[in-house]
């Protein structure tokens, strides 16, 4: 039996757990409403999910994980836990359901339903390599930050403190200083020490 008259009332999205140990979880749920003819159906369906880059026409980006996808139905409400992967870069992203009831080719439900803010933030929690800092919002954490920063850094803020042994700091200009002690022994032979006392010894005859 083919299904002509079905619409998928909405869309809700959720995070799942998964088993795979081998990669970041890409998996989220689709909860949505099937009609037959404005009545709601129940019984069991297969789904075809393919994700789209535009609400109408434009191009597949993704197919699900598995492909097809078989669930029962009650009241028209069912659940499909959806994978597609990495395909969530930030651009808006539709999802094409196909349905089918047994033998036969799969209908399209019309129309395309958007995806929401979850598998983007997925895909946020996995990010690996440079990223730009115009897409940086609020605190970075110091724990987050490590290796070697090669171009100059500025500091200009008068709430800035820095602690530490101070290794590896060259060029320093010491009339910046105003406050605080240097060692002497950081000090260079051609620098005149103020508080050193200097004692001399002297023989001869008279």
């Amino acid at each position: 039996m083919k299904l002509r008259s079905l619409v998928v009332l909405y869309l809700v999205c959720c995070g799942l757990t998964s088993g795979r140990a081998a990669s970041p979880d890409t998996t989220f749920t689709y909860q949505g409403r099937l009609t037959e003819s404005g009545a709601p159906y129940t019984g069991n369906a297969e789904f075809l999910p393919t994700l789209w880059d535009a609400a109408s026409s434009g191009t597949q980006v993704a197919i699900n994980n598995p492909a097809t996808l078989a669930v029962g139905i009650t009241n028209g409400l069912f659940v499909l836990p959806l994978d597609f992967g990495t395909n969530f870069p930030g651009a808006d992203r539709w999802l094409q359901l196909g349905v089918r009831t047994g033998a036969g080719d799969f209908t399209l439900l019309a129309p395309r339903q958007r995806i929401t803010a979850v598998p983007y933030a997925q895909t946020a929690n996995v990010v690996t390599g440079p990223l730009p800092a115009g897409q940086l919002i609020g605190t970075l954490a110091s724990a987050n930050l490590a290796g070697t920063y090669a171009n100059a850094v500025t500091f200009n803020h008068a709430n800035n403190s820095f602690s530490g042994n101070g290794v590896g700091l060259t060029g320093l200009n010491a009339s910046q200083l105003t406050a605080g002690t240097v060692p002497e022994e950081r000090l260079g032979t051609s620098i005149a020490r103020t508080s050193q006392v200097w004692r001399c010894n002297y023989s001869g005859r008279n």
